[in-house]
């Protein structure tokens, strides 16, 4: 029985060693698999993660490439294939196609100082600066700046325009205001393009910058670290003498330029609304120019001139009919009286909304009617205009 007993204890320890063993290899097994997991992941850390990162390495490279190419040399490329800068929101620089399209369409421009209509003072002392600027293309002097101020719509760009077309200069024409909508590198860039095309154009030019109190801010007031920058990047390439270009500044806040700008303006001119005589010459001047002219019959085309209208698809405008003996002296003494206190622009306005209405009605002939109607309608909205601007600044000010 004791042999028995000794001999069962024995088979239970051989067992429970054998469950020990098995349960030694089973968790064995487990640490050398997790022993392989952590070996493949260090793996994957230390050997893929290597190849992964060189390839967002080459492709964050790509794209840091791309963009100074976008933002650097594109507007580059297509400066010197456009032939003018990006800055230009207007200019008489034309590309190859610009030329052929202003051939088909007949839309050159046509410009004289006689579309300019000044009081007698001023007439011969911009007479005299156009004929300065055009002895200064012709000889290669050097250039002399000028301002130009006054209220809003009296003809500043008109005026700038005018004497470039007529002295051999072209003109690249921009607003201060729109460097705003660019960064401060941007904006930098921006004109670094357009002085630099200046002072290696073949042509001379003029750079008309409109609302200069922007871009030529009084330093003595407060402005912004990018208006300062801007300021004296731009006065650097306009404080000595050039023969490349001349520039003109237009602005209806002269109080506010700093006095660099000032110094570097050898001619500054008030453009100011028109007095009597001289809103009386606008007046003829755009009667003859927008509603007599709008009653020409023009000739009937040529075979080319057909073609050329029939692939563009151009109409050419019905003539209006203008009542026989209607504009007079009478008639231009009477509107000029009526319109107290518009400038050139105000006038251009109140006759072409005067063949506008002719254009509409079935007849199509101007009429004293007409002409009455629609000066009382913009002398109203002229006063309402001026008293509502009135009646804010009083409430600003109260404020």
């Amino acid at each position: 029985a004791a042999k028995t007993a000794f001999k069962g204890i024995d088979m239970g320890m051989n067992a429970a060693a054998k469950h020990q063993d098995a349960h030694y290899e089973h968790k064995k097994a487990i640490d050398i698999e997790a022993i392989k997991a952590d070996a493949d992941l260090e793996k994957f850390k230390y050997g893929l993660s290597a190849d992964v990162i060189k390839r967002i390495g080459g492709l964050t490279a790509a794209a840091i490439i791309t963009y100074f190419v976008a933002k650097h040399a594109v507007p580059k490329i297509i400066d010197y294939i456009a032939g003018k800068p990006t800055l230009a929101q207007e200019t008489s620089l034309l590309t190859m196609n610009e030329k052929i399209q202003m051939w088909l369409y007949n839309s050159a421009p046509d410009r004289s100082m006689d579309d300019v209509v000044f009081e007698p003072v001023i007439a011969a002392h911009m007479n005299q600066i156009a004929d300065s600027v055009k002895t200064t293309v012709e000889n290669n002097d050097f250039f002399s700046h000028m301002l130009l101020y006054g209220p809003p719509g009296t003809g500043k760009t008109l005026v700038a325009k005018t004497i470039a077309s007529t002295t051999g200069l072209e003109y690249i024409y921009f607003a201060a205001s729109s460097l705003e909508q660019f960064t401060e590198d941007e904006a930098l860039s921006k004109l670094t393009q357009l002085f630099e095309f200046a002072k290696n154009s073949k042509k001379k030019l003029m750079i008309v910058i409109d609302e200069a109190e922007i871009l030529f801010a009084n330093r003595a007031h407060k402005m912004s670290d990018k208006t300062r920058k801007l300021l004296t990047h731009i006065l650097t390439y306009t404080g000595t003498e050039t023969r490349d270009f001349m520039m003109v500044l237009l602005t209806n806040r002269p109080q506010d330029l700093d006095e660099a700008a000032l110094s570097r303006c050898d001619h500054k001119i008030e453009i100011a609304a028109p007095g009597y005589e001289q809103r009386k010459g606008i007046v003829k001047l755009y009667l003859n120019k927008i509603l007599v002219k709008a009653s020409i019959i023009k000739p009937e085309a040529k075979k080319l001139e057909k073609a050329k209208n029939y692939v563009l698809n151009i109409r050419n405008s019905k003539p209006i009919f203008i009542q026989p003996e209607l504009i007079n002296d009478s008639l231009i003494e009477e509107i000029t009286k009526k319109t107290d206190g518009f400038v050139g622009r105000d006038i251009s306005k109140l006759m072409i909304s005067i063949l506008a209405n002719v254009r509409t009605s079935k007849a199509r002939i101007l009429t004293k009617e007409i002409i009455d109607a629609v000066v009382k309608q913009k002398v109203e909205q002229k006063h309402k205009e001026a008293s509502g601007f009135l009646n804010l600044s009083k409430s600003a000010a109260a404020a």
